[in-house]
């Protein structure tokens, strides 16, 4: 597991959760595979809740950003309810925040294409508030993505070959020149909350009580910003990041066409005509983010705090990925 990471015992949540009123045993508390690197989630029985507790060093810091998001998100009616946040305490140290338990399936690619660009479409129609927020607002989101993308490459060299290096390297190249080039663009370009981790495989697929049909809703919203919400549409129908899922998912041009129609029906031409330019210098961008951050991930290890199906995943994806003449088509085709 990462270094210093802090995993709570079944005592301690039964602590945490008894000081903000909730009557549970430890018998109620049922400990949701292990699909992420930040956190560990518990359902608690009968309940309809989930305990999503932070496991990395410095969590706490991000509590108060997390819960903000989850409840500006809520109004989308595409994510869970924040009922409680549960405060750093001797029992919790980075706390925790309780949140609705959402019963579902996860999305089929490209089926369920659709259903996500609604979900994307809503999230990213909330107002932006204006002045300080604790929700992180980038001044310059291309150029933030590079920094990250940079740091990463740097921490994954041991797991690059070094045609898979010249291949990236063009890239990076690409990208530190575009983003001096277009420096006032960017600048302006359009701003909305946005999920920044929006694979397939971090929403479920959800029956609609109203409506009786399915919604998709996104479950991770911890690396939430304002930003250009080009990242999302990029992050959502890209191959490297439908790689971390079943095996065999892609999509065609065709399915693209559709994700983007139905999310620019959601929107509007307005919003259409203001994004569509930025669709390709991002999906360049969050490829080689992606490719960056497999890098990093391998290299760290990291995978060992994953379960046995997320850690297999995981292996699979960056095999998928990490392989030079594969990404040099994957870049080719985002170009």
């Amino acid at each position: 597991m990462p270094p210093q990471a802090v995993i709570p015992k079944s005592r301690d949540l039964v602590a945490a959760l008894t000081a903000i009123g909730a009557r549970i045993r430890p018998e109620t508390l049922e400990e949701l595979p292990r699909n992420g690197l930040a956190h560990r989630h518990w359902r608690l029985r009968g309940r309809g809740l989930v305990l999503r507790v932070p496991i990395l060093p410095g969590a706490a810091k991000a509590l108060d950003r997390q819960a903000t998001i989850f409840r500006r998100a809520a109004a989308s009616g595409h994510t869970p309810a924040l009922h409680a946040v549960l405060r750093p305490s001797r029992y919790l140290p980075a706390g925790a925040l309780l949140v609705e338990a959402i019963g579902g399936r996860m999305p089929r690619v490209p089926e369920d294409l659709p259903a996500l660009a609604v979900a994307l479409a809503a999230l990213h129609d909330l107002p932006v508030p204006r002045g300080k927020t604790p929700v992180p607002a980038i001044p310059e989101p291309f150029v933030a993505t590079l920094t990250l993308i940079e740091r990463n490459l740097e921490r994954g060299a041991a797991a690059l070959t070094s045609e898979i290096r010249q291949v990236i390297e063009g890239e990076r190249r690409w990208a530190r020149e575009f983003a001096r080039e277009n420096a006032k663009a960017l600048r302006r370009a359009p701003r909305t909350l946005v999920v920044t981790d929006a694979h397939p495989r971090n929403f479920l697929i959800a029956t609609d009580s109203r409506s009786g049909k399915d919604k998709a809703i996104c479950l991770d919203l911890e690396r939430g910003q304002y930003a250009c919400p080009a990242i999302d549409l990029a992050h959502a129908t890209l191959p490297t990041a439908i790689a971390w899922g079943r095996s065999g998912e892609r999509l065609t041009s065709t399915d693209l066409r559709r994700f983007l129609d139905t999310y620019f029906r959601q929107r509007g031409p307005r919003v259409a005509q203001t994004l569509r330019p930025w669709l390709k210098p991002f999906a360049r961008l969050i490829a080689l983010r992606t490719t960056a951050a497999y890098a990093a991930f391998r290299a760290s290890g990291a995978e060992r705090v994953l379960g046995p199906e997320a850690r297999a995943l995981a292996r699979k994806a960056i095999i998928h990925t990490l392989d030079a003449g594969r990404l040099a088509k994957i870049f080719a085709a985002v170009r």
